[in-house]
């Protein structure tokens, strides 16, 4: 199923884009756009080329300023960037934000397209 597109923006935190999933489930999520992340740069969902998140963001290790998302309002981060496909463990809702600590600096924001494919039943 394929859903339409969201925004997701650089100065909100953790953002429901509507989009439910459930185990074994396959999630797509493509984005494009663009956010401001460091004073006065743009980047896309891949975050920084030259800055790694520090322990203290959402998801340390990855590109700051990436998108990144979770299941459920307790899960755990997951890095998204600008394309990816994930089989899902967990039962929830999808989340996404940008990589970051302070939000208030921010702005702009990614447009996000999900789809979920559910596995098909087994024939009897």
């Amino acid at each position: 199923e394929s859903l339409p597109a969201s925004r997701v923006y650089a100065y909100r935190s953790w953002q429901s884009v509507g989009v439910r999933v459930r185990e074994g489930d396959e999630l797509r999520i493509r984005a494009r756009g663009s956010w401001v992340y460091t004073p006065g740069e743009y980047h896309g969902p891949e975050g920084h080329a030259r800055y790694m998140s520090p322990a203290f963001y959402p998801l340390p290790s990855v590109p700051g300023g990436a998108l990144i998302g979770r299941i459920g309002e307790n899960g755990e981060p997951f890095y998204v960037g600008r394309a990816g496909v994930w089989w899902m463990r967990e039962s929830g809702l999808l989340y996404l934000r940008i990589d970051d600590d302070i939000l208030s600096d921010n702005d702009g924001f990614v447009t996000v397209e999900v789809t979920v494919v559910s596995p098909s039943p087994t024939p009897n």
